[in-house]
């Protein structure tokens, strides 16, 4: 199998051929990639969706209470979906 890349700027044409053991290190080199199959919490789902402003906001204020992020995920995750909501919502 070969495959040709034109370049229009450099007015070039290279054709590169590849092989076999080619495409079996493009296999074995995107295994290394492979999508990480364990579920992500609904916590962290939620911290993500949160304005940058609003994760900062309720960040600062764990922090300053004396707890961490993993406490920020558990305290959104134990929301229904409609305090959530209005969480998200508030100023």
């Amino acid at each position: 199998m070969s495959t040709t890349l034109v370049n229009r700027k450099q007015k070039t044409i290279t054709t590169y051929q590849i092989t076999d053991s080619v495409i079996e290190s493009f296999k074995e080199l995107n295994k290394m990639f492979k999508q990480n199959d364990t579920p992500v919490s609904l916590g962290f789902q939620r911290l993500e969706k949160l304005s940058k402003k609003k994760r900062q906001k309720l960040e600062v204020s764990f922090l300053l209470k004396g707890l961490g992020q993993k406490e920020v995920k558990n305290f959104l995750e134990s929301m229904t979906e409609k305090e959530y909501i209005e969480f998200k919502k508030s100023k």
